[in-house]
Formats: structure tokens, C-alpha cells, sequence
């Protein structure tokens, strides 16, 4: 049993790797460590679904992408993930496939959770498991085993029903020689490029600059600037010169991985960085605290509503930004974990989301907003008419393509109308047209996906396709035989690849179908729109 391993567990040093492994584990099955808020964002089967639950399932999906794309994870990536919808539809879709294990008679015993547990390679020492791995690295992110294994058989419970959803999806012989056709089958186009003037600054008189001006408006609004005050729990101030223990350092020089343990990739003596050791250890202490004390301010915040009287109260130091765009935060705000992403709907006098930086945390209010404007016309006459000018170039260069496109279409010679109007055919050479970019053209999902449809009975591409800068009009030279012999040796890993696939198709298709009959019959209700958490 489980309380049985944990009985016999002993002190030990966690090895380096095991803190990676284990926030990629957590990001699977959620943290207990934070504070939960009550509020309820969905109801199902009378099982409340919160706020705490919404807030954990997105602080663990943002620590993995951010750990996992490091300098890459930018705002537009951020964005681009769609975050707090995926969050919001984990913690609902978690819930609703335990109401439906308990309706199906499905359960998990001890010995599965236990198998589980024993079997997870960040708990195990040369291949066996290590009480001692285990319970440390519990202890490490503040998890009770109790709160652990708890998760561990919900996250069980629900791969048994989705494992069951899963099982009806089928792969045959076609699909997947479908599949090889489409992954390792190759295409040669040849193109007519239309290259898309640079514009220049002619006046173009105030008669159409005014028109332009009136249609693309949009295009030159002043977008919409904030200012923001907030209290700052940084770990600095939270850091003692108290006595650390000798079996707390040894952990740090033994499993730690912190660059100023090593030296030419070898770990440095103790004695030469002990004193670092120190530093770190009452830093990162002083990070507890200071999260700990940001987290009890906010929760009182958030439920008095009360961010100014809190602040004279508790005689805590305000600070407040300049003007910024929403899209665009300042320097001395920057560290500040998708603060851009966080202010996005913020109106004025509403209390921001629980922030932090590698310095400390953060509880914010908007504290005004200068709405966006359009500014007139005499304020911006310079970039208008750059844009009126780039924008005609451009209708100039698709107008030709698509009168090239039309005589290519009604059968021209390809290269003869080219050659008529002085330019050139190109070709891509042969090449898999397995994403979105073409050579010798450039990145356009849309004609990446119109030239699998090409054939010799219909080789030219139906319309002008933009990329980079220029229009490009697109004709099928020839596609490479299908290869036999390659697809045998592809076969297999082809079908398990698209098996899984079809699974996750058909695993959403039943969830999203089970979504909707729950709705219908009142047994699954939503009271949030994840862009306003």
C-alpha cells in the first residue's frame, strides 16, 4: 500500500535532472501548493468547477510553454497558444470525465496508483523506484504524497475513460498510404512572380488622400494607453542572515545545477562556493516569503475590493508606471511575467491577476486609461500618404498577376505569356510541400494547401498568392512517382502516427458531443468566458 512506502522513506540528495522531469509532471497533473479561490467558474453534475482549479491549470501550462520555448516565448507566442481558453476547457473536460467514470462503474485501485507512482521515471533511482526521490521531491514543491496520489488517481480515472473513447478509432491500409502520399511524395511548381513596388512618398493630392483616409482610418489609430500602480513583495526584502543547515547546503552542491556551482562543466569545491550557496538558499527563502505574504495581501484584496485602503493599512510602498500601450509595457516593467497579456481587458480600477518576476511578486490595479483615438488627418499626412502609395502599389502588382493568372487559366503557354510581358518563369524544384513555406516563393499556408490539389488535368493554382513581396501565379510541372518501396519501410510508424492522431480527433469529437448534451440537459453549466479570467 501507499502508506506502507511511505512508512520506510529516508533523507537523500535529489539529483539535478529530477527538477525537470518533475515540473513536467506537474504541468500533467496540477500543484496543490497555491491558494485556491472559491469563485466558480462552471458547474458539472452538481461538481463545482473554480477559479483556483482555472488559475493552476494556466500557471502550469504557462511555466511549461515558458520553461520549454525559453527565449522564443514571446507575447505573440503567448497569444498565439491561447492559453486561458485551454486552461478553462482542461479543468471542465477533467471534471467531466470523472462524472463520467463514476456513471460508468469505473474505478482505480490502490495497486494501479501505486504501479503509477512506481513506475514514474522522476521517482527512481538506476530504474527502481526511490521512496527517497519520491518523498524529497514532494517536499521540494510542497506537495503532502496523500495530495499527490489523490491526483494521480483522478488523472488515472480519466485516461481509463478516454483510453475507452480512444479504442474505437481505426486506421486502414488507404488512409495511411493517403498519408505517406501526402508526407513524402514530392512537387515541382514553376511561378511568374509580380513584384510589389516600394511606393515612394508622391503627394497624391488632398482629394484622395482624404478618401484613403476615411476608408483605412483604422489603420492609424492611436491605440489606447493604461497606467498602472502596484505593491512589489520582492524577495530581497524578505532575505534573513539566519543560520542555514549543513544538510540544506550539501543539497544544493550535490543535486544543484546552478551556474555558480560549476566551473568548466565540473562542480566547483564546497569551500569555494559555499558562501554562494548561502546566498542562494536565503534568497530563495526569502522568495517564499515574500510569495507567501503576496499571496495572503492579494486574497484579502480580492475579496474586500479594497487595493488603497489595503496599501495605507498594511504601510506598504506604491508604485506607479508611466503611459503605456496595453500591447507594449515599459522597461521597468518588463520582468513582469505577460503583463501585456494580463492588462489586455483590464478596465480602470480593476485588480490584476497574481504577478511575478525572478525578483518577486506583484499585485496590480489599472489605475487610469486614455482611450484610443484616430488622429486627424493633418497629424498624420506623412504615413498616410506612405500607405496610400504602398497600398496602390500593391493593387497595381495583384492586378497584373490576375490578368497573367486568366490567360494562364484559359490555356496560354506558360512561359510564352510570360516572356510577352518581359519576365521570367522560376522553378521551386522538387520539393515535399509538407509546411506552409515554398521554395523560391516563401511562407503562404494558403498556397502550400491549394498545390496538393494540383494535377495535369487542372495544373495552374486558381489564384495570385501573396509572399514577401510579390504576387505569384503557380503552375504544376510534375509530381514524383509514388515510392513502393520507401512506404514499406514507413508503414507501420505512418499507421501508429495517424492511429493516434485519429484518436485525439475522435477523443475531442466525443468530448465535445458530451459537452453539448450535458449543456442541453442542465448537467454541465459555464458562468465564465475565459477571456475575462
Amino acid at each position: 500500500m501507499l502508506t506502507f512506502m511511505r512508512k520506510h522513506a529516508k533523507n537523500w540528495m535529489m539529483k539535478a535532472i529530477l527538477v525537470i522531469i518533475i515540473v513536467v509532471f506537474i504541468f500533467y497533473f496540477g500543484t496543490t501548493g497555491r491558494n485556491r479561490k472559491a469563485e466558480m467558474i462552471a458547474l458539472v453534475n452538481d461538481a463545482p468547477v473554480s477559479y483556483g482549479q482555472y488559475r493552476e491549470a494556466y500557471e502550469t501550462l504557462l511555466n511549461f510553454y515558458r520553461e520549454q520555448l525559453k527565449g522564443a516565448f514571446t507575447e505573440e507566442v503567448l497569444k498565439s497558444l491561447n492559453l486561458k481558453e485551454r486552461a478553462m476547457n482542461q479543468v471542465i473536460e477533467e471534471q467531466i470525465l470523472v462524472a463520467r467514470a463514476s456513471e460508468m462503474g469505473i474505478d482505480v485501485t490502490d495497486e494501479e496508483v501505486r504501479n503509477a507512482v512506481t513506475s514514474f521515471p522522476a521517482f527512481q533511482k538506476n530504474g527502481v523506484f526511490d521512496m527517497e526521490q519520491y518523498q524529497r521531491a514532494l517536499r521540494y514543491y510542497r506537495m503532502a504524497p496523500e495530495d499527490f496520489e489523490r491526483q494521480q488517481r483522478r488523472a488515472l480515472v480519466r485516461s481509463k475513460v478516454g483510453n475507452l473513447v480512444r479504442e474505437a478509432a481505426k486506421v486502414s491500409k488507404k488512409e495511411t498510404e493517403n498519408l505517406f502520399s501526402a508526407q513524402f511524395g514530392k512537387i515541382d511548381l514553376e511561378f511568374v512572380k509580380f513584384p510589389v513596388g516600394k511606393g515612394g512618398d508622391a503627394d497624391p493630392g488632398r482629394e484622395a488622400l482624404e478618401a484613403f483616409f476615411k476608408e483605412k482610418a483604422e489603420r492609424f489609430r492611436v491605440p489606447e494607453k493604461i497606467k498602472i500602480r502596484y505593491i512589489a513583495f520582492r524577495g530581497a526584502d524578505y532575505t534573513e542572515a539566519g543560520e542555514i543547515g549543513e544538510e540544506a547546503i550539501l543539497e544544493v552542491f550535490n543535486g544543484g545545477q546552478e551556474s555558480f556551482l560549476f566551473e568548466n562543466g565540473n562542480r566547483k569545491p564546497l569551500s569555494k562556493v559555499r558562501e554562494e550557496i548561502l546566498s542562494f538558499l536565503r534568497n530563495r527563502k526569502g522568495m517564499f516569503r515574500a510569495q507567501e505574504e503576496a499571496r495572503k495581501a492579494y486574497e484579502s484584496i480580492y475579496q474586500e475590493r479594497n487595493f488603497g485602503e489595503f496599501v495605507k493599512g498594511h504601510n506598504l510602498g506604491l508604485f506607479e508606471s508611466e503611459w503605456f500601450p496595453r500591447d507594449s509595457v515599459p522597461a521597468d516593467l518588463a520582468g513582469v511575467e505577460n503583463l501585456a497579456e494580463k492588462l489586455a481587458r483590464a478596465e480602470k480600477g480593476d485588480l490584476g491577476p497574481f504577478l511575478r518576476d525572478d525578483k518577486g511578486f506583484y499585485i496590480i490595479e489599472v489605475a487610469d486609461i486614455e482611450p484610443s483615438s484616430i488622429p486627424p488627418l493633418d497629424a498624420v499626412t506623412a504615413p498616410v500618404i506612405r500607405a496610400y502609395n504602398e497600398e496602390k502599389a500593391l493593387e497595381a502588382a495583384k492586378g497584373k498577376a490576375e490578368a497573367f493568372l486568366d490567360e494562364a487559366i484559359k490555356g496560354a503557354d506558360f512561359g510564352k505569356a510570360a516572356a510577352g510581358k518581359g519576365l521570367a518563369v522560376s522553378e521551386t524544384g522538387l520539393f515535399q510541400p509538407l509546411t506552409a513555406y515554398i521554395p523560391k516563393i516563401g511562407e503562404s499556408r494558403e498556397l502550400a494547401a491549394s498545390v496538393m490539389e494540383l494535377s495535369a488535368d487542372n495544373p495552374v493554382a486558381g489564384k495570385a498568392y501573396f509572399s514577401k513581396d510579390g504576387f505569384f501565379v503557380v503552375r504544376l510541372k510534375k509530381r514524383q512517382p509514388f515510392d513502393v518501396g520507401e512506404f514499406a519501410g514507413k508503414e507501420e510508424q505512418l499507421r501508429k502516427n495517424f492511429l493516434q492522431y485519429k484518436e485525439e480527433e475522435l477523443f475531442n469529437a466525443w468530448m465535445s458531443a458530451t459537452k453539448e448534451t450535458m449543456s442541453r440537459d442542465g448537467k454541465l453549466k459555464i458562468y465564465a468566458d475565459p477571456s475575462s479570467l
